[in-house]
């Protein structure tokens, strides 16, 4: 049983709410690891916790019908760092960047940065 298309708007209780589209939530969820990665000490204390405030922020997302919960950051940036690098995400891509920093001798925050900025290039011309 799949979720039903929004309207343009609708009310969710009393407020009316505007519809998001899947390149909105790229938007904002670029937008969010953006700041973090500026202030990271506002953020998260750990890779991991960021993993964390993403999958939430993706939850949020999905709960509006903005997207599918296969489409959000958390799974497809997961898919793409295993197809890159080979590193298994069974523990989340934050073990997985973590361990791959270790190898390469990096600070995993520039690890995922570098990554990250990638992915989401190629990620929002999907």
């Amino acid at each position: 049983m799949g979720q039903e298309p929004r309207p343009a708007n609708f009310f969710y209780g009393n407020m009316l709410m505007t519809s998001i589209s899947d390149s909105d939530y790229k938007s904002f969820c670029s937008d969010l690891i953006q700041r973090a990665m500026e202030k990271p000490g506002m953020y998260f204390k750990s890779l991991k916790d960021l993993e964390y405030l993403l999958y939430g922020h993706q939850e949020a997302f999905e709960k509006l019908g903005a997207i599918l919960h296969l489409n959000g950051f958390y799974f497809r940036f997961a898919d793409w760092l295993h197809s890159l690098t080979g590193e298994s995400n069974a523990a989340g891509w934050a073990f997985a960047l973590e361990e791959l920093a270790k190898n390469k001798k990096e600070d995993p925050l520039v690890v995922f940065a570098m990554l990250a900025g990638q992915f989401i290039a190629e990620w929002r011309s999907m």
